[in-house]
């Protein structure tokens, strides 16, 4: 719901069962890490801002798990430059 997205991108985003409960594991930490990083309030605009490289966060975490997997890892990248105490 914090993210506003609508019952076709959801399916594009968590897919089948099989990848489904790690889809949402993963998504979930990135919605962690993004609202400490901008607020609850920014992330729906975050998510689909196509910024310089023309493709939106939420296109590219639509992409398939390793492009998931990826986001992850800038993200928690991301955070312990900012937050570096915390790791």
């Amino acid at each position: 719901m914090r993210w506003a997205i609508t019952c076709d991108e959801r399916e594009k985003l968590v897919g089948n069962e099989e990848v489904s409960e790690r889809s949402k594991r993963i998504l979930v930490e990135i919605d962690r890490h993004m609202r400490f990083m901008i607020g609850d309030d920014e992330i729906p605009q975050w998510l689909r801002d196509r910024g310089e490289t023309g493709l939106s966060p939420l296109e590219f975490l639509t992409t398939g798990a390793d492009e998931r997997a990826a986001m992850l890892a800038a993200a928690r990248q991301r955070l312990s430059e900012r937050c570096p105490q915390d790791f």
